[in-house]
């Protein structure tokens, strides 16, 4: 029950926080937001949809918005289209609630300009909870196709499509155009989605709103989508087999995960998908193709690939540009008009020729006012249209609902990791019991305690953080009388903004509890550097209580760290949509913008002809002008395209005044929270997070790194932020600028991110572990990675300007120098004229061979630390304690390995590399090498031995033996002849191997041919079995006879079953001699009988 009362108050403070946030900015009183409601239902209309009939009945109804703006379409069953004619709704109004339902079988093409089964959702419309299946295509314009909605002005949440949405410009999964009111929510995308330009696994275009989605369809991510472009003379194919002619290819432009284009809101959603073709395609991205909005705490794990500008979230970031609010466009022309009135005035008894001029000019200038009034109107007239959008009030309030169980749930997690720190430092002192020692020696006595009071101050501020009452204080606001939760809207105005500001506390516990954690992490290094001595002589569970104190406390730093990143992310999100919701005006409202422009365009042209005519006139006159031409440059800054002139901007003093307060108050124009883990692939500036962060020209080939050498104007430099982001992908380019965050950086801030992957120029340079070139500010950032490419590569970035409190731990590769632990080079020091200016300080990195930048150190700029020193550095990941090798076979991902620093990489094992028929993999010999940082180890697969042939053989040259399967080079094969025969061998010739094969696998289970080497003609062959001899079926292989082998022994007897010829003879002739002798043996004794006999006659004749 304890339980359920916990989620029940997490979801509560999750809507009072959202609520109350909403109802602190926008007017709208609980009395209003209830009659709202019920007078809503009062009005509505349901229609229940259960056949195919009833759903086209319904759309044939829909030509005309008004008819479904009150209804409610339920549809209770699902609907199939196979065989049926499809009629899409034109446009909708009401909320259609597909309850679950699917409707499937769409196979549509359709003819003209937005396709889709709901053509258009208006403001009003609500399409909810339904699965659509099918094929949607387009003919002619082929522009705005999408899954379930074409245009979306409206909501749409809870849906799912599932199949293929293919057209030429603004494709996507759910909705082609998603426009500045629209919200996509909770919605899935499965299947293939392609186009040629602004195409999104979600939406094309996205101006509004889009949370909690999450794509798994391929994006332009297949051989017949280049097949199809190639069709229209894109010359795709060509491209990538070969061909270097750059203008050729321009189509796949603006392809993303989640969104094509998005200068909206992108919060929580997620891309499984894989994005973009190998070589071809600008502006990739595994969330968005590019933006200038805010996508905040987004993963991408798919796989990205292109031409250039490719990045795992977003491939070309641009910084948001608006035009100054109108309200000040309206001053500044009112004040250009008295101006203008003034000089009138003075020159009354001036030149008539004069006095026409400044009249044309009086004309324009009214002109002027006019339209700038219908500016400032239309602002108005948007704005407090916006203003009674309840549905924004519901979209947040689902927001903020959805992310804060996952914060509190940190924050927990928190807690209890710091608790179980607290017993691992209780058991330390049990299993050393070496007190008595420290007490014994003053100066380690007075740090062991300071260490041990500083940890015990620090827990009890973390835990108090934790327990600080405020979750009672809002359980105690949100419970009536009797102990039950009150309705949020029964709550009183006071009440309401206590809860705001309790949760407010929160954010800020959480801060001290990142502080605390802090304190306890100096404290243990203290108590470590004291007690190691004496571990030393104590016992080895000492050593192990130690490490689980600083595992648990890094956990628990996780822990803090994602909770503070996810209410970061919710404020973030909610605090940004005012601003992107009022900047999106009508179209009158740029024609009129384009009209100042030229009113105020044709005033200058006068101005600079009454500067010739004027120069004889009073110095008050000129004054008059003077200040009229000031007015006109302020007007022209206020209007003129920042697009065209942001590069002549005057850079002096450009990175000295960027505070954090600064970046943070910034509301677009972000990229915050989001981790890649997806591999990144493209020719051209690719990067982890981001591919490049500047503004194309009309040719998509410029803005490249390597190329330019003008930094930007500070005025966009907090207007394009990468924040607190993370790579853990591969990340490769085959010519210049790869980084793990961004590849190339033309503008902005690259801000507290980390680089945790692999970074690799395969034929190019400008390689770095944040950033491949930068021509900005990177700041407060960690690259724990590997980095190779030509030159220009450095563990933070290859080429740097601006670059602050970073730090790397880094494996390097260079071909041709520039190559540096922090910098492969800098602006400051490439350009001799050129001063640091505190551009490049505080950056530290773990020496292990290659030096700060250039290869040279500089200490307060590029210093040089120890291994150990670096963990004791406050804020540095944990991931630095856990180093690791990461095993990649043919860009397959095979398995990640943690090793300590140092580690010898020679006595590593390596994990099995996956079967591949035909081939075996080989990883590669890393003697000499030892664990310096985060590492990826790639293996290769070769063509497979077939078989492997016994060293030992006959006088005839033959081998014994032969085993066919597939080897690798390592395999060996030995055979020798033994004595050992079965019991029928016995009195017969026969030959006994004893067979051994070396570095084989799959032996036991599958078994290899062998083949022996075979002396006789009538054989029977034998196998030694677990010490019995079992006789096998064999084949005639010529010389040797075919059996089977199991595991790596074998022995093996073949008996000759056919007597020698010979043999007869020589019986025969030991016969003969038998029977020679027989007789011999006779004749002898016949003698001896016939002389016994004569003697006795003799003897009878002389008795």
């Amino acid at each position: 029950m304890r339980k359920t009362n916990k989620l029940k108050i997490k979801k509560i403070c999750a809507y009072a926080l959202s609520l109350a946030l909403i109802f602190g900015t926008v007017s709208v009183n609980q009395e209003a937001f209830v009659y709202a409601e019920e007078s809503f239902e009062e009005q509505t209309q349901t229609v229940y949809i259960s056949t195919v009939d009833e759903f086209v009945a319904f759309a044939s109804q829909c030509y005309i918005d008004s008819w479904s703006k009150d209804k409610v379409i339920e549809l209770t069953a699902d609907l199939d289209f196979t065989g049926a004619d499809i009629v899409m709704v034109p446009v909708f109004a009401g909320r259609f609630n597909g309850n679950g339902h699917t409707i499937s079988g769409l196979d549509y093409v359709g003819e003209g300009y937005v396709t889709a089964l709901f053509r258009y959702v208006e403001e009003s419309g609500v399409i909810d909870n339904l699965k659509v299946e099918g094929s949607i295509t387009a003919n002619d314009e082929q522009e705005c196709v999408g899954g379930i909605v074409g245009s979306n002005y409206g909501t749409i949440k809870n849906c799912t499509f599932n199949g293929t949405v293919s057209g030429k410009k603004t494709i996507g999964g759910i909705a082609a155009f998603n426009k500045s009111t629209g919200i996509i929510r909770k919605c899935y995308a499965i299947g293939n989605i392609s186009g040629s330009y602004y195409t999104g696994g979600v939406t094309g275009i996205n101006h509004g709103i889009i949370t909690n989605c999450k794509n798994l369809a391929g994006i332009n991510d297949d051989s017949e989508w280049v097949a199809s472009e190639d069709e229209m003379n894109s010359d795709i194919i060509s491209s990538i087999t070969g061909s270097d002619d750059r203008s050729a290819v321009r189509s796949g432009v603006d392809t993303g995960g989640i969104a094509g284009y998005s200068d909206g809101i992108i919060a929580s959603c997620y891309n499984t998908g894989n994005v973009g073709y190998e070589h071809v395609g600008y502006n990739i991205g595994g969330i968005a193709g590019r933006q200038s909005g805010i996508v905040s705490m987004c993963n991408n794990s798919g796989i990205v690939s292109g031409r250039k500008d490719v990045g795992g979230i977003v491939g070309q970031m641009e910084p948001y540009i608006e035009v100054t609010e109108a309200e000040t466009i309206r001053a500044s022309v009112n004040e250009l008009h008295d101006l203008v009135d003034k000089t009138l005035t003075d020159l009354t008894d001036g030149k008539n020729v004069v006095h026409a001029d400044l009249e044309a000019v009086r004309e324009h200038a009214d002109n002027a006012v006019d339209v700038g009034h219908l500016m400032a109107d239309e602002v108005s007239e948007f704005a407090n249209s916006n203003m009674d959008q309840l549905d924004l009030i519901t979209e947040r309030l689902e927001y903020v609902a959805d992310s804060m169980p996952a914060v509190l749930d940190s924050f927990s997690a928190a807690s209890a990791n710091m608790n179980n720190m607290g017993d691992a430092l209780k058991k330390l002192n049990n299993d050393i019991d070496i007190k008595a020692q420290i007490d014994a020696n003053s100066e380690d006595k007075e740090k062991y305690d300071a260490a041990i009071n500083k940890i015990d101050s620090a827990i009890e501020r973390f835990n108090d953080s934790v327990k600080n009452g405020s979750w009672d204080e809002i359980d105690a606001i949100l419970k009536d009388e009797n102990g039950n939760y009150k309705d949020f809207r029964d709550l009183t105005d006071d009440e309401k903004k206590e809860v705001l500001e309790k949760l407010i506390d929160i954010m800020q516990n959480a801060e001290d509890m990142s502080q605390a954690a802090g304190d306890i992490m100096n404290g243990l290094d203290t108590v470590y550097d004291v007690v190691k001595p004496y571990v030393e002589r104590a016992v080895d569970n000492a050593g192990d209580d130690i490490d689980r104190a600083v595992n648990e406390l890094q956990k628990s730093i996780s822990n803090t760290n994602d909770a503070i990143n996810g209410l970061k992310g919710i404020f973030t999100y909610l605090n940004a949509q005012s601003d992107i919701r009022f900047t999106r005006l009508s179209d009158d409202f740029d024609t009129h913008r384009q009209e100042l422009y030229d009113e105020i365009k044709t005033i200058s042209d006068y101005m600079g002809k009454l500067g010739d005519d004027s120069s004889a006139y009073s110095d008050i006159v000129n004054d008059d002008m003077k200040a009229v031409n000031d007015k006109l440059d302020e007007i022209f800054n206020l209007i003129l395209d920042k697009v065209e002139s942001y590069t002549a901007l005057n850079t002096d003093g450009l990175y000295d005044d960027v505070s954090d307060e600064e970046i943070d108050a910034e509301t677009t124009g972000r990229v915050e929270g989001c981790n890649n883990t997806g591999d990144v692939t493209a020719d051209i500036n690719v990067g982890g997070i981001a591919g490049s962060m500047a503004i194309d020209n009309d040719d998509l080939e410029d803005s490249a790194a390597g190329k330019a050498d003008v930094s930007p104007g500070s005025r966009y430099l907090i207007k394009c932020v990468i924040n607190n982001c993370r790579n853990d992908g591969y990340i490769t380019a085959k010519k210049d600028g790869v980084g793990g965050v961004a590849g190339y950086m033309k503008l902005g801030i690259i801000r507290g991110s980390t680089s945790f992957g692999s970074v690799r120029s395969s034929d190019g340079g400008y390689a770095g572990g944040i950033c491949g070139q930068s021509l900005s500010m990177i700041v407060d950032s960690y690259s724990l990675c590997s980095v190779e490419g030509s030159k220009y590569v450095g563990g933070i970035a290859g080429y740097g300007d601006a670059i602050k409190n970073c730090y790397a731990m880094v494996y390097l590769e260079a071909e041709s120098g520039r190559v540096g632990a922090i910098a492969g080079q800098t602006t400051a020091y490439e350009d001799e004229e050129e001063e640091n200016d505190d551009k490049v300080v505080n950056n530290y990195y773990v020496d292990n061979g290659v030096h700060g930048i250039d290869g040279i150190s500089y200490m307060g700029i590029a210093e040089p630390v120890t291994y150990d020193n670096l963990l004791k550095t406050a804020g540095v990941p944990s991931d630095f304690t856990h180093l690791r090798i990461t095993f990649r076979v043919d860009d397959t991902y095979v398995g990640t390995r943690e090793y300590a620093y140092g580690t010898d990489l020679s006595t590593i094992d390596f994990p099995d590399i996956p079967e591949r028929s035909g081939y075996y993999g080989v990883w590669p010999d890393l003697s000499g090498r030892t664990m310096i940082g985060n590492l990826v180890v790639n293996g290769e697969y070769k063509e497979s031995i077939t078989s492997v042939e016994s060293s030992e053989g006959a006088l005839s040259g033959k081998a014994y033996a032969f085993i066919s399967s597939e080897f690798n080079e390592q395999a060996l094969l030995h055979t020798a002849i033994i004595s050992d025969a079965p019991q029928e061998a016995k009195s017969k010739e026969y030959v006994t191997y004893s067979v051994t094969a070396e570095n084989v696998k799959n032996a036991d289970s599958e078994g290899m041919k062998v083949r022996l080497l075979n002396p006789y003609e009538k054989i029977k062959v034998y196998r030694l079995d677990n010490g019995v001899w079992t006789e096998l079926t064999v084949k005639d292989r010529g010389s040797y006879v075919e059996t089977v082998i199991y595991g790596t022994e074998g022995v093996f007897c073949i008996v000759n079953e056919q007597l020698n010829p010979m043999i007869y003879f020589i019986i025969g002739g030991s016969a003969a001699v038998v029977i020679c002798a027989i007789m011999i043996i006779k004749l002898i004794r016949k003698r001896k009988n016939k002389s016994r006999k004569g003697k006795e006659n003799d003897n009878e004749s002389e008795g």
